[in-house]
């Protein structure tokens, strides 16, 4: 059997993304813009890539089993976390809920285009606050 503190350190880190090379006065600002992506896809019902949530068994769309409160978008230092923090929605996440559908609620690979043009957005307004 896997070590229980592994995976979850595993996990973990599937969920941060290190922004060491931008300034500290961004993060902030990258912290919001993370979490209106994620409470606009989720509003969606769609993953943070911005691909829907399979439909039910049934064929009718996936219902809201997640809402933006149920998930966490945070920093320490220039690490910035996203945690969900809902039982249901982790279990959706990771396929283990009933059916074994996955819904996925956070990206687990690559930072999503979307999020990437909010990013590169912040980094031309701080340099041209910086600059001015």
């Amino acid at each position: 059997m896997a070590d229980p503190f592994k995976v979850l350190a595993d996990k973990i880190a599937q969920f941060r993304f290190s922004v060491a090379d931008i300034p500290d006065a961004m993060i902030p600002d990258v912290v919001s813009a993370i979490a209106a992506e994620q409470t606009k896809t989720i509003d969606a019902s769609q993953d943070a890539y911005g691909v829907p949530w399979a439909p039910k068994k049934s064929g009718d769309p996936a219902f809201s089993f997640v809402s933006s409160s149920d998930v966490q978008v945070g920093a320490a230092g220039r690490v910035v976390f996203i945690r969900i923090k809902s039982r249901v929605p982790v279990l959706h996440h990771f396929g283990y809920a009933k059916g074994h559908v996955t819904r996925a609620v956070i990206p687990v690979a690559k930072m999503p285009p979307a999020w990437s043009r909010r990013l590169l957005d912040i980094a031309n307004r701080k340099f041209a606050e910086a600059t001015s």
